[in-house]
């Protein structure tokens, strides 16, 4: 079962969480709940990829926009994971599911 990221445009304003971007496509970290943390140690465990959905902002649509490798999965606190990605594949897919708000992952 894959897992898809759900994250905001870094262009949004309205930011949740913090992202850290590598460039227009490719997420190099996010810090996000514990469950997907969780989610993401589990990926590294099983050495699966995880896809990231880029939501839609202004004129750009949604778009999974990168799959990638998680490299580490650490607990900031009680309520927080830090989550740090690499091998980056660029891939610029539409998603699967148009996820409701607030969603912040789902899995296929």
């Amino acid at each position: 079962m894959s897992l898809y990221l759900v994250v905001h445009h870094q262009q949004d304003p309205q930011q949740p969480w913090a992202n850290g971007w590598l460039d227009n496509e490719r997420l190099g970290s996010i810090t996000t709940t514990t469950h997907i943390g969780h989610l993401c140690l589990d990926a590294l465990e099983q050495g699966e990829r995880v896809f990231v959905h880029r939501c839609g902002w202004g004129d750009v649509h949604p778009v999974i926009c990168c799959s990638a490798v998680v490299i580490r999965s650490v607990e900031l606190d009680s309520h927080t994971f830090f989550v740090t990605f690499g091998e980056q594949q660029v891939l610029k897919d539409k998603p699967p599911v148009s996820p409701f708000p607030g969603q912040n992952f789902y899995q296929d």
